[in-house]
């Protein structure tokens, strides 16, 4: 004789507070402009290739003269 089957669970009580959606409220307000430091991007960029040149020349230089010891 096979074992009688488990009791089925109850199915929760749907829940008694209704939730009201709180809607996205978006101000026009101004906002504030970055302020520029003075210097344009393409200086910017001009400044980062030659700090890469430089660091890898230094780079270059150090092995260099590791291996004429």
């Amino acid at each position: 004789m096979p074992p009688p089957p488990p009791p089925a669970a109850p199915t929760p009580p749907p829940p008694t507070t209704t939730t009201t959606k709180k809607r996205i409220r978006f101000d026009d307000t101004p906002v504030a402009e970055p302020v520029g430091t003075g210097q344009s991007t393409e200086e910017k960029r001009r400044w980062a290739v030659t700090i890469l040149v430089l660091v890898t020349a230094a780079g270059a230089a150090a092995t260099r003269a590791a291996r004429r010891r």
